[in-house]
Parts: structure tokens; C-alpha cells; sequence
């Protein structure tokens, strides 16, 4: 049972960190859609970078919560690419 609760609060505190970098994707890109001097989006870079430090052990403990917001905000944007190619087919 202990253990089950464990899978159980792991499972949804990722799922409202993977949200919550979603929400902050949203809330970058409105701010500052792109990197200055580049075509490069703001929030695309920031995710890369929190799943890539969170991948090179930089973020001890705090990794795993990193690369879950991370992958939230790629996932945010990625869905907003593919919506906008979508609606053109």
C-alpha cells in the first residue's frame, strides 16, 4: 500500500510539473517570443536547456522536476506547431 501511494504521488506531482511547464511555455512566448537577435523561441530554449541539465546529472535531486517542466514546455509547443501546420492542410 506504501508503495503504491509513492507511484501515486510521483505520478501526479510530474503530471502538474509537465503542466505547469506548459502554462510557463504560454506565458514566455506572449513576453518574449523569441531569443533576442534570433529566430530561435524563447520558451523552446528554455526547455531544452531544463531537460538538458536535468539529463546531465547538474540538478541533483531537483533533475527530475526540471526535465518534467522542460518537457512540458516542448510539449506545449510542439502542439501549437502542429496545430498551426494542421490548419493549413
Amino acid at each position: 500500500m506504501r508503495q503504491e501511494a509513492k507511484h501515486v504521488a510521483k505520478v501526479g506531482t510530474s503530471s502538474v510539473l509537465i503542466v505547469a511547464g506548459g502554462g510557463l511555455a504560454g506565458a514566455i512566448q506572449s513576453k518574449m517570443p523569441f531569443l533576442p537577435g534570433t529566430q530561435v523561441p524563447t520558451a523552446a530554449a528554455v526547455g531544452f536547456a531544463l531537460v538538458g541539465l536535468a539529463m546531465s546529472g547538474m540538478l541533483d535531486e531537483q533533475g527530475d522536476a526540471a526535465a518534467d517542466i522542460g518537457a512540458g514546455m516542448l510539449a506545449a509547443l510542439a502542439a501549437r506547431e502542429a496545430e498551426r501546420i494542421v490548419s493549413r492542410a
